[in-house]
């Protein structure tokens, strides 16, 4: 009977216990969580820029700029994916086919004021790419896989080279 009853202690010590640790490991997630919003919700307001010390050239962007810019730097790196696995698979028509949609002339139109807020060398080098990307197009229709590599290392250079170069943030209002 004694044991019986330490057994019910005991087992009772033990669901208080398990609860109080429920207990503490939900009021650490709910703290978590409070953190983690709290964080998202503080900073810079959008529409100014955001210091860096990075040492790479700032880029001032209007927010349809901005959008229109870094769409066009999406669509590029998943382009690259795609000539990636289709240079694995010596693919090349399809190579020819993805290079067309990147060369030059190729993307949607640029907003108004693009051009100009873009430095001369950030320019140069979006050219380099696009015409990268062309001369991998004539390597693909012409089948030299070797000239399809070497235009797609050029593309990628460029694009490192830029991004090593260039960091956008948004453009001041007032």
């Amino acid at each position: 009977m004694a044991e019986c009853r330490f057994a019910e202690k005991h087992s009772q010590m033990t669901k208080l216990q398990a609860r109080v640790i429920v207990l503490l490991l939900a009021a650490i997630l709910l703290a978590l969580v409070a953190m983690q919003f709290g964080q998202r919700s503080a900073g810079p307001a959008p529409t100014q820029p955001i210091a860096s010390n990075d040492g790479r050239e700032p880029v001032q962007l209007d927010p349809q700029q901005l959008d229109y810019s870094l769409a066009q730097m999406r669509g590029l790196l998943a382009g690259l994916n795609e000539y990636d696995r289709a240079i694995g698979n010596s693919a090349l028509a399809a190579l020819a086919d993805l290079a067309a949609r990147h060369g030059p002339g190729a993307g949607k139109t640029a907003p108004a004021g693009l051009h100009d807020a873009q430095p001369a060398n950030f320019r140069a080098l979006s050219a380099t790419m696009r015409q990268a990307f062309a001369t991998m197009e004539k390597a693909a229709r012409a089948g030299d896989l070797a000239g399809v590599r070497s235009a797609r290392e050029t593309a990628g250079n460029a694009c490192v080279a830029c991004h090593e170069s260039y960091r956008f943030e948004p453009k001041p209002v007032g």
